[in-house]
């Protein structure tokens, strides 16, 4: 399946019946018929979701516009308005009822999704975020700035938390590089991660704590530093140097290493039950070739089940289907490749019931 161009982004509906992919277009794939509608924005697409009930996606672009598109058609169900000085959408939450933005003079903007009326304005003097992230009840805010991570009370519109970066030994973090990383509160915990991709660090805060709980040491690639968060917030995966490494926030403790290494790690995806962790990046054949490669690990033993070959380029998503039998990678070779894995499935099973 040909997806172009290059894949940044990709979520399953909740169904398993439909995937979107996003770039600078919005693609929506049947995955059992390979059929695509395509959509688009003027510029790079930030996040691609599906809204709670599986009806809609929802898609933020560096081009300053939000939209609302029908996954069926691939068209734009209607415009979504932003309140007026808005330049760019940061995050919309849980319940898909109100988005966050930036304004470049009065701060930080929640306005409510279908009506663009504003619920409030914050954060003026605390600088331009350019990555921010709800909580999952919707109470917080964490916005990651030119100068610190913030947590924002949504009600009191306060500031619940702060960290500035001179605390965290990975230095000032310019707009380029912050704007490839990620930030995201662990489960329904007092936790965050966020990645710092110049830097080559996961750092994980705790809201008690005036300094970072851990620095995790990431991949050596210039604009990755890719984590991904087990469903129940008891496992955080990330690059840890040529392997993907497993971290409990709620022990402090490491997790099983999987097995097998990497050059340089791109992509990492959890399944939705959280037996299954993925991973895609560029391992080294000899001193001047390399190939680009997809692994499958069972969470529970870090036993390797599946590697999978097919992409010439950078692998830059990867999103299993609710199921967790699918998995679909998005690579810069601008293909889209959808992977039957009932394989890893079956395997993990069959560990669980030997237990």
């Amino acid at each position: 399946m040909r997806s172009e161009p290059s894949g940044f982004a990709a979520a399953f509906s909740p169904d398993g019946k439909t995937l979107a992919l996003s770039t600078r277009r919005i693609s929506f794939v049947d995955v059992e018929t390979g059929t695509r509608h395509d959509g688009g924005h003027t510029s790079m697409i930030t996040s691609a979701r599906f809204t709670a009930d599986g009806k809609y996606v929802l898609t933020t672009s560096t081009d300053g516009t939000f939209r609302q598109w029908n996954p069926a058609t691939g068209k734009q169900v209607r415009p979504l308005k932003l309140p007026a000085g808005v330049s760019q959408v940061l995050a919309v939450s849980a319940d898909d009822a109100t988005v966050a933005g930036k304004h470049e003079e009065e701060g930080i903007v929640l306005w409510d999704r279908d009506s663009a009326e504003v619920k409030a304005t914050f954060g003026k003097d605390e600088g331009q975020p350019v990555s921010a992230a709800f909580s999952p009840a919707g109470d917080l805010l964490a916005t990651a700035g030119p100068d610190a991570i913030r947590v924002w009370d949504t009600s009191e519109l306060k500031i619940r938390q702060s960290w500035k970066y001179e605390q965290t030994d990975h230095g000032p973090v310019d707009n380029i590089h912050l704007q490839f990383g990620e930030i995201a509160f662990v489960g329904d915990g007092p936790q965050l991660a966020a990645a710092f991709p110049a830097k080559y660090r996961i750092a994980v805060y705790n809201m008690q704590q005036d300094s970072p709980e851990r620095i995790l040491v990431g991949a050596r690639s210039l604009f990755w530093s890719p984590f991904a968060l087990s469903p129940d917030g008891s496992a955080l995966a990330y690059a840890g140097g040529d392997r993907v490494a497993l971290w409990n926030p709620k022990t402090g403790r490491d997790g099983v290493p999987m097995q097998g290494r990497f050059s340089s790690i791109t992509s990492i995806a959890y399944s939705a039950d959280g037996k299954l962790v993925a991973a895609g990046g560029q391992e080294m054949i000899s001193q001047h070739e390399s190939k680009n490669v997809i692994r499958v690990w069972s969470s529970a033993t870090g036993r390797e089940l599946l590697e999978l070959n097919g992409h010439h380029e950078w692998i830059h998503c990867l999103a299993f289907s609710p199921s967790g039998e699918k998995l679909v990678s998005g690579s810069q070779d601008a293909t889209l490749l959808v992977w039957g894995i009932q394989e890893a499935r079956s395997t993990v099973a069959k560990e669980s019931n030997e237990e």
